[in-house]
């Protein structure tokens, strides 16, 4: 059941080994929001990992404004073959790891009471008001049900053989990053998941090494008509080397002014890498209680 009042929907989906980085990105939410009171953090994790994700935001956030629950799920067993197959992890936990990731096409059976959402992943900080980026939901039909914020990333780039999706690329618009999107799940049907196994089934008899970046080239591919939002709502990239970030990627005051989300995309994060562009700001959004221990989670 929906709470009342509540007209605000975010969704995480994460494992216990990267929680600081959502008591964060949930800070930085909170924080830059106008009515925080209206925002729900909706946080999906591997079972087993529910106490240990409440018991962390309680203590990290104690006096949030906003509302959230924390929810176990695993996908379905054709996602988990999928991934076994794929990935072939010799451990539980990081098979977890991968479930949860991929769990993102499935929000609509983790959370049946949610309908229009927004995804976020938890290397980034939200800089503007979150209602806005929501807003865009409303714009969302049941012949366009997704959106995100387009970026500049080819999308021949998404696949390790090309000419095989030679039919494929040519019905792109613009890419985008899979760590920001929005949805709205009442609209996600059979068709959805028909395209979701064609997909799937594709990387299958590629021998699994169709797709280059995890799952984002299956959201391209599924969601290539898309609602498009603001740039400034995912400033993409700067998880990359540093070398790339300060030659390629924009910074100074003008750009934080205008930047809506920072999102340290790629390998290198705020929290383990300081000399990562936009470090130093991504720190002042941890809670007073685990400032003061930060070294030891780097």
């Amino acid at each position: 059941m929906t709470i009342k009042g509540m007209n605000v929907e975010i969704v995480f989906s994460l494992n216990r080994k990267i929680w600081l980085s959502l008591i964060v990105a949930m800070n930085s939410i909170v924080s830059n929001a106008s009515n925080p009171d209206t925002i729900r953090f909706n946080v999906l994790v591997p079972p087993g990992e529910e106490q240990f994700f409440e018991k962390k935001i309680r203590e990290a956030l104690p006096s949030l404004a906003a509302q959230w629950r924390v929810k176990s799920y695993l996908p379905p067993a054709f996602m988990q073959e999928y991934l076994d197959k794929r990935f072939k992890e010799k451990t539980e936990d990081r098979r977890n790891s991968r479930y949860i990731q991929y769990s993102r096409f499935f929000f609509r059976d983790a959370f049946e009471d949610l309908e229009r959402v927004i995804y976020l992943d938890t290397d980034l900080i939200v800089l503007g008001d979150i209602a806005e980026l929501y807003a865009y939901t409303k714009a969302l039909d049941e012949h366009c049900y997704f959106g995100s914020i387009p970026h500049f990333y080819p999308c021949i780039f998404y696949f390790s053989n090309f000419m095989k999706m030679r039919e494929e690329i040519p019905k792109f618009k613009q890419t985008f990053n899979a760590g920001v999107w929005f949805t709205n799940l009442s609209f996600w049907n059979e068709k959805t998941y028909e395209r979701l196994n064609y997909y799937l089934s594709l990387d299958a008899k590629s021998n699994y090494k169709l797709y280059t970046l995890g799952d984002e080239p299956v959201f391209n591919l599924m969601f290539k008509d898309y609602l498009q939002a603001d740039k400034n709502w995912n400033r993409c990239g700067y998880g990359t080397h540093p070398a790339v970030t300060n030659l390629f990627l924009a910074s100074g005051e003008k750009f934080l002014s205008e930047a809506k989300l920072i999102h340290w995309s790629g390998p290198f994060k705020p929290w383990s890498s300081p000399k990562i562009r936009f470090a130093d700001l991504w720190r002042t959004y941890l809670p007073t209680p685990l400032a003061a221990d930060y070294k030891s989670y780097a």
